[in-house]
């Protein structure tokens, strides 16, 4: 299974489905999904990086891709910046705790069109699944 996303239909809002071999790749795809809606990544440079740390309750993959996608909602609204990249560098569901980055620069009207504001991530409809050759994920947002 190569990892990768795709958006999905929804009435009110906006969806996407991501997989990945590993719930790693998983949570890297979900990320790169929810910067797309944002902004078109191809515009934007990876000059800077920008911690992401999150925590669930321990075993919840649901709870944990929640809390990674709403902080990463949350760099963008309060720097002011867009990313292109998203990276995961330690997922550990047993203690509930994920930490990553994300590269991306300041926001540039010039360069960057913005697409969407996303308000929230959503639990409506939220799924995170085993499947034969990784895990799969379903996220609406609250747009």
């Amino acid at each position: 299974m190569q990892p990768g996303h795709e958006p999905i239909d929804h009435t009110a809002d906006v969806g996407f489905r991501a997989w990945g071999r590993t719930l790693e790749e998983l949570f890297e795809q979900a990320a790169l999904a929810l910067l797309e809606v944002v902004c078109d990544r191809s515009t934007v440079e990876p000059r800077c990086e920008r911690a992401i740390e999150a925590n669930a309750d321990p075993g919840d993959r649901e709870g944990l891709l929640v809390a990674w996608l709403e902080e990463i909602n949350w760099q963008i609204q309060a720097r002011g910046e867009v990313y292109a990249e998203a990276q995961v560098r330690r997922l550990d569901l047993e203690v509930g705790r994920i930490e990553g980055v994300v590269r991306g620069e300041p926001i540039d009207p010039q360069r960057h069109a913005l697409e969407t504001e996303v308000k929230g991530v959503t639990w409506h409809e939220l799924a995170v699944r085993e499947v034969p050759g990784g895990f799969e994920a379903q996220v609406i947002l609250d747009v």
